[in-house]
């Protein structure tokens, strides 16, 4: 080996090598070899004890540590504890959502992909740390608040009902009620929603919205049997104990009063009279059973009585409803005098509870009419409610039948036809009868009538007879049957006869359409007698307002009812009138002015088709 060559290795080795060459042969393929041994042989070895990198030590797939992953894989369990841990404090929202925040910075450091282990441990240890904090809170919260916490867990428990108690008030006529129900509810779940820890919240209040809802639910099915009676309507016969105040009078008809409105003329103030209200009684029956089987009655008098610290009379109508806050009122009513109307002098007001009282439109008032006055109530309570009735000083309330409440107006035939006794058949709804028993009526000679010192007004009377026994045989039973008596004729009284002293009697249909109605009855009588029908006006005149039937003759006055119809009409004469949807007046008497009629039972009007109204 040349020296030129050697000295080119030294430059490159170390002291060391030098050393090491000055002993070693000139084969220079083996002195490279060496070196290079020798130069990798004495780098520095890292010390296997020492883990100055544990992230690079223990590698998984993807580059991270087994540590990370584990705690990472630990604050995962941790964090799907959340959901459980969150709804343990649904009723605390302070706490809950200082649990939330827990979690959702949790659930960051989870997400991260650069978070270390120590990061992940520290989330860890926050949110236990957290969660374990909410349970401290809860607890003395609870400690705190204990009746609070009561009144609101019997909150809760009320609610669980909820949907029990909406389906069963479904139906359309328990909307009123149902609608209380939705508000009480609503104030309720309000304040589950605002949880404990709403501000403010005190147990009073919690109270309150409970007891809303458990007073509406106790006596649930008595609250909807309440509303079942008005959904068609409920009926306030007029009573005695109803007037309140000074009432200028007192007294009632004697017993020998039977009807007790009239389409005349009655002057109530005349000392034999002034009655505060009256009922229909029946010939033939006691005064407590005719109240039994008619509900025919009349505030006769809302005035006041005369001098200085009087209290104001009224009829007070007290009244528990559970419909909602509205209903339809209905009453009949009429004027007295014929002066009342003319002279302005009538005057009605209702007062609903607290509100001011409003006038009534009487528009239409008459003494040979009775109207039904249709009232729109708004504001009912929630259980009691009064409607209270006056006049105005120096005027008269005209006279005011039976009070009719319905939670709707839809049902306002139902309503007028219990009014005016109007019974439809079962079997043809175009076929309706009129009781005279139940229904208002007015008989135009109804009190004052004597005929040789007896008692001649027009009345019902009860009677037991056999019914068109002449024709189904003896073996007919005997019945009670109710009829008007003393009917046509005149009241005696001299002069010419006209509509003001003959003894008819205006009753009131109820028709489902317009239409042609043939008329049909029975009727008692020991001789030959006739009846007229006229629509709208006594002996009212044209085509369709008058009907005649003649030879009515049952064969005796005591035991004998029979059946008329259109083959017992008078020559050329209807036995059908034309009347229109809705109330129609109707006046019956003789078959003329001066003759008395039979002893007239219910009447039934059937609607015909045209073709056949031609032969009427």
């Amino acid at each position: 080996m040349n020296k030129k060559s050697i000295l080119k290795v030294v430059s490159l080795l170390s002291v060391g090598s030098i050393v090491m060459l000055s002993a070693t042969s000139c084969n220079g393929i083996k002195l490279s070899e060496q070196l290079k041994s020798s130069n990798l042989d004495t780098q520095p070895q890292p010390d296997p004890t020492l883990d100055k990198n544990p992230t690079n030590e223990h590698m998984v797939e993807g580059g991270v540590s087994a540590l990370v992953t584990k705690a990472r894989t630990e604050l995962d369990n941790l964090i799907k504890t959340k959901a459980n841990k969150l709804d343990a404090y649904s009723d605390y929202s302070v706490i809950k959502n200082e649990l939330i925040s827990a979690y959702n910075a949790a659930e960051l450091t989870k997400n991260s992909n650069s978070a270390t282990e120590q990061q992940l441990n520290e989330a860890k240890a926050s949110l236990q740390s957290s969660i374990n904090k909410a349970e401290a809170d809860k607890t003395e919260f609870d400690n705190g608040h204990t009746d609070i916490v009561r009144a609101y867990n019997e909150l809760k428990t009320t609610l669980n009902n909820k949907s029990a108690i909406l389906s069963s008030l479904n139906d359309d006529k328990y909307v009123g009620i149902r609608s209380y129900f939705k508000t009480y509810y609503d104030t309720a779940e309000q304040i589950i929603t605002n949880t404990l820890q709403y501000d403010g919240l005190t147990k009073n209040t919690i109270d309150q919205a409970k007891n809303k809802i458990v007073e509406l639910t106790d006596n649930l099915d008595s609250k909807k049997s309440n509303i079942d009676q008005y959904s068609t309507f409920k009926m306030f016969r007029v009573n005695n104990t109803n007037f309140k105040g000074s009432l200028k009078y007192s007294a009632t008809p004697a017993d020998s009063q039977k009807l007790v409105t009239f389409s005349s003329d009655f002057d109530n103030d005349n000392n034999s009279y002034q009655w505060r209200y009256a009922n229909r009684l029946i010939d033939s029956e006691t005064k407590e059973r005719s109240i039994q089987i008619t509900n025919v009655s009349w505030i006769y008098s809302l005035d006041t009585q005369d001098g200085m610290n009087m209290t104001t009379a009224s009829y007070d109508l007290d009244f528990e409803y559970y419909g909602g806050n509205t209903a339809t009122l209905y009453f009949p009513y009429k004027a007295a005098k014929a002066d009342q109307v003319s002279g302005s002098n009538l005057s009605l007001k209702y007062k609903l509870n607290e509100n001011n009282p409003v006038n009534v439109d009487l528009t239409g008032v008459a003494v040979n009419d009775i109207k039904v006055a249709t009232i729109n109530l708004t504001g009912l309570k929630f259980g009691m409610n009064k409607i209270s009735f006056t006049t105005e000083a120096n005027k008269k309330a005209p006279m005011i039948g039976n009070f009719y409440i319905s939670t709707t107006n839809d049902t306002v035939d139902a309503v007028y036809n219990d009014i005016f006794g109007n019974e439809v058949s079962a079997d043809n709804p175009d076929k309706i009868t009129v009781n005279f028993l139940k229904g208002y009526g007015l008989a135009n000679k109804g009190y004052g009538v004597v005929v040789q010192n007896t008692p001649n007004n027009t009345f019902i009377k009860k009677m037991n007879f056999k019914l068109d026994s002449d024709t189904l045989g003896n073996n007919v039973p005997t019945k009670e049957y109710y009829i008007i008596g003393y009917l046509g004729g005149t009241d005696g009284s001299s002069g010419v006869v006209n509509g003001s002293n003959v003894k008819y009697y205006t009753f009131y249909l109820n028709a489902p359409k317009d239409g042609m109605y043939e008329i049909g009855g029975v009727f008692n009588s020991g001789d030959s007698r006739g009846l007229s029908f006229w629509k709208g006006s006594y002996n009212a005149s044209g085509n369709g307002n008058k009907a005649k039937f003649q030879n009515l003759n049952s064969g005796d006055w005591n035991s004998k009812l029979k059946s008329f119809n259109k083959n017992q009409k008078a020559t050329n004469e209807s036995a059908s009138l034309q009347l229109t949807k809705g109330l129609n007046k109707i006046i019956v008497s003789g078959s003329d002015s001066n003759s008395p009629a039979p002893n007239l039972g219910n009447v039934s009007f059937t609607l015909v088709n045209n073709s056949e109204s031609n032969s009427r």
